[in-house]
């Protein structure tokens, strides 16, 4: 299971923004929200950041999920010089790479002293597979 990342004042401050985004618009968005955050703590928090850089580039962003739960849509409807584009968030963990590549999460790699292989791109290809 992972670490929880709150309270942390970074990521407590980032929900926070979140819950008044989404309190703009229909609650059960925020209560679904609420949802994924209790069990999901990362996913959530990586929708709401994912959100936070979008509108950093002044793109105008709405939540897209379908509240009558008949279809799966993407996270999010967005616009942006008069063009629209949907953006779908999709988190995995540290503990879900390394179980799918087979590659360990070690920070004392120096990537400037050892760069990336070929043999460490090929072991990626396997997370590619998972997320599409």
């Amino acid at each position: 299971m992972a670490t929880p990342l709150r309270p942390n004042p970074f990521f407590d401050a980032l929900a926070d923004e979140h819950r008044i985004w989404l309190s703009t618009f229909d609650p059960q968005y925020l209560a679904n929200w609420e949802k994924v955050l209790s069990g999901n703590e990362e996913a959530a928090l990586a929708e709401a950041g994912v959100r936070r850089l979008l509108q950093g580039y002044r793109v105008r962003v709405k939540p897209n999920e379908d509240l009558r739960g008949m279809e799966r849509r993407p996270d999010f409807h967005c616009e942006t010089n008069g063009s629209g584009f949907e953006v779908e968030v999709t988190h995995i963990s540290i503990e879900k790479a390394t179980e799918i590549t087979g590659l360990e999460d070690d920070p004392t790699v120096n990537l400037a002293e050892r760069p990336p292989t070929f043999e460490d791109i090929h072991l990626i290809r396997p997370i590619n597979r998972a997320v599409f």
